[in-house]
C-alpha cells in the first residue's frame, strides 16, 4: 500500500530546499501543499506533487479533506508557524496522529510556551515584563523606548552553535526531519 505524506510548506519559508531534499529520501509519496500567497520554488527532483491551498484552517481544511478522500494520506506535517494550525486540523479530521490544537497554539505564543515550560519545572531564561530600552547616557528619558505589550524580552543563553531542529514526535520518540544552522 502506498503511503502519502502531506507536507504543508509556506511559500515564505527558507526551509524549502532542506525539506525537499528530505522528501526525496523518503520511501513514500510526498505531496507538497503551499500557501496561495506565492509559489515555493522546489529544487530539481523535489516533491512528487503540489497543491496551492490557503493556510487558514477555515479555508484550507475543506479542500485538503476532499484531496485526502481521493488520495489517502498517512501523515501531515506543517512546516513553520503558519502551517501548524492547519496541519493539526487536517490530521485530527483524518484521524491521524497529531498535536492537539491547544498544544499547537501553545507553541505559537512564545510567552505562553515559556509559562507552560516553567510550570512543568523546565528551566527557562529569565523574563522581563514591560521592559524599556534605555541609552547608557542621557537625562529626562531621552532615547528611552517602552516596548509594546505584545513584546517580551528574555535573557540570551549563549551556545557554541545555535540550531533549529524540525521533527515529529511519536510513541517511539522523536524523529528528526531536518537540522538548520541558525
Amino acid at each position: 500500500m502506498t503511503q502519502r505524506l502531506l507536507l504543508l510548506l509556506p511559500s515564505t519559508t527558507y526551509r524549502a530546499d532542506a525539506f525537499s531534499s528530505a522528501c526525496r529520501r523518503l520511501p513514500v509519496e510526498v505531496d507538497v501543499v503551499t500557501a496561495t500567497d506565492g509559489e515555493v520554488t522546489l529544487p530539481d527532483g523535489g516533491a512528487r506533487g503540489a497543491l496551492s491551498i490557503p493556510f487558514d484552517p477555515d479555508q484550507g481544511l475543506p479542500p485538503l479533506l476532499d484531496y485526502a478522500r481521493r488520495h489517502p494520506v498517512s501523515a501531515v506535517i506543517g512546516v513553520d508557524d503558519d502551517a501548524q494550525p492547519l496541519a493539526a486540523a487536517v490530521a485530527e479530521a483524518l484521524g491521524l496522529p497529531h498535536s492537539p490544537a491547544s498544544a499547537v497554539a501553545g507553541t505559537l505564543d512564545k510567552l505562553q510556551q515559556m509559562r507552560t515550560l516553567a510550570a512543568a519545572g523546565l528551566p527557562t531564561p529569565p523574563l522581563m515584563h514591560r521592559p524599556v530600552l534605555k541609552p547608557r547616557r542621557g537625562r529626562a528619558s531621552q532615547g528611552v523606548v517602552r516596548l509594546p505589550e505584545d513584546v517580551f524580552v528574555q535573557a540570551y543563553v549563549p551556545w557554541a552553535a545555535e540550531v533549529a531542529v524540525e521533527g515529529c514526535l511519536g510513541e517511539g520518540g522523536m524523529q528528526a526531519l531536518a537540522i538548520f544552522d541558525k
